[in-house]
């Protein structure tokens, strides 16, 4: 009982000071790329890796605040084909 009166009291003291952060700017974006290997990087690695063309889906975003900033980002890579669609993949 005493460790959930500690947590609670806690977070009634912290939540104020995070929503009180004051939001400066930020971005988001969305991204569709398509990955070209040339022909001499596939003839070149062909026997040491699986190397084909793909594309990928990117979701980037950041903020800032008055406390700080924060950025994340997301690819999904390959997502039109299945997890083991060629030999070689892992």
């Amino acid at each position: 009982m005493k460790k959930i009166l500690t947590l609670t009291l806690s977070s009634l003291l912290i939540i104020p000071a995070l929503t009180h952060a004051e939001f400066k700017g930020g971005f988001a974006d969305i991204g569709l790329h398509y990955l070209d290997w040339t022909s001499d990087t596939t003839e070149k690695t062909s026997k040491k890796s699986h190397k084909d063309d793909f594309g990928y889906l990117e979701l980037e975003g950041g903020a800032n605040f008055s406390w700080g900033e924060m950025y994340g980002f997301f690819d999904w890579e390959n997502f039109y084909n299945g997890r083991h669609a060629k030999p070689g993949s892992e």
